[in-house]
């Protein structure tokens, strides 16, 4: 609509409603990702753990805001989804999209990078004659995901550090200890 002629005149504002949307509809896939984990126990287990995750208090809490948690959520909650298909169907390509999940919830929020243990538990359940090979698909898709969503970990690799430097230092300062009443 010509509202905007670049990025300095966009409001954050302008953008709440959209971002909520889409927490929102996150939150909502995951939930089905769930139930469709869920169904390799049957319906009934299926059921349950979609209607505990859509009740669960934390990832309803966090569907209201645009953060990260929640994207987060979904994307691991598809890469366990997708290790588990690659397990059932035996296929490379299934391990590389579970990865490539990896990847993305990494990108998205740096200790997503503890779900790389999905495929590649995945990985060692397809058989010692193929390790090495699920292996590398897991790690070169989960890399190119990453890659792909945050380039600027190497482009810009310095200021990368820098900024990580600087988180990890604030994580280092002395807290007062909290009043209790």
């Amino acid at each position: 609509a010509g509202h905007w002629s670049n990025l300095d005149t966009i409001w954050e504002g302008d953008l709440l409603a959209a971002g909520r949307t889409a927490t929102a509809l996150l939150a909502t896939a995951t939930i089905i990702l769930v139930y469709r984990i869920g169904l390799r126990w049957g319906q009934g287990v299926a059921l349950v753990a979609a209607l505990a995750m859509a009740v669960l208090p934390a990832h309803v809490r966090e569907a209201h805001f645009i953060l990260t948690d929640t994207p987060l959520t979904f994307f691991v909650t598809l890469a366990l989804l997708l290790s588990i298909r690659a397990v059932e169907d035996g296929l490379m390509r299934s391990l590389a999209w579970a990865a490539a999940a990896v990847g993305l919830a990494t990108a998205i929020k740096y200790n997503g990078v503890v779900a790389i243990l999905l495929p590649f538990i995945s990985a060692v359940a397809m058989g010692r004659d193929r390790w090495l090979a699920a292996f590398s698909v897991v790690a070169g898709a989960a890399a190119f995901a990453f890659l792909l969503c945050a380039p600027y970990t190497v482009l810009d690799l310095p200021a990368f550090l820098n900024g990580m430097a600087a988180l990890m230092q604030s994580y280092n300062q002395e807290r007062p200890l909290p009043e209790t009443m």
